[in-house]
């Protein structure tokens, strides 16, 4: 893409908020662009002056990395009321466009344009990102999947509470929750 047709992209097409473009029928070929754009823009002159599309993604990047972008991109997908067909179609193209430019993505990593995230991130429990983000809005929900999931497959109320206690104690020695408040921590 030369000088002018970056400026023609620019301002044509980057006016809007990028998740606006997401509900347009030509939304895979904008993504592919504006994310390759955003990627050639923090190689090449990471505090140029780019649209509103370009600068949500490069925000994104820029604070948290390529996880950043998905909690955005699902938020505002959530929010503008995406079908789960079609989130789940940008989150696949989005992952072809993170592994098709796995390279200049560590190369942005190693100059600090973009924040460090694990490259491959691994499946757990046979669980995909998306599975990961449903369980994340039924837990918002005042859902309890896990719970759900363990009384279905016979644990107990008391197996479930030792489980609590297990992740309540490495969440306090790693200094992501407090601990409880007891007589002797007073004195």
């Amino acid at each position: 893409m030369n000088r002018g047709q970056q400026n023609c992209f620019r301002y044509k097409h980057f006016i809007m908020a990028l998740i606006e473009h997401l509900s347009k029928p030509n939304w895979k070929t904008f993504l592919g662009d504006t994310f390759n754009y955003v990627l050639e823009v923090l190689q090449e002159e990471p505090r140029r002056s780019v649209g509103s599309s370009a600068d949500d993604l490069r925000s994104w990047l820029s604070v948290g990395g390529v996880p950043n972008v998905y909690r955005r991109l699902s938020d505002q997908m959530r929010r503008s009321r995406f079908d789960a067909e079609h989130i789940a179609e940008v989150f696949n193209f989005l992952e072809e466009l993170i592994e098709n430019n796995q390279t200049q993505l560590k190369e942005l990593i190693a100059k600090e344009r973009i924040a460090n995230y694990p490259l491959k991130i691994p499946k757990v429990l046979d669980f995909n990102r998306l599975d990961i983000v449903d369980l994340i809005y039924r837990i918002q929900a005042g859902e309890r999947p896990f719970e759900d999931w363990m009384y279905e497959n016979g644990y107990t109320r008391k197996d479930i509470q030792e489980v609590y206690q297990v992740i309540d104690q490495w969440l306090i020695a790693h200094g992501l929750l407090a601990p409880p408040w007891t007589k002797d921590r007073l004195n």
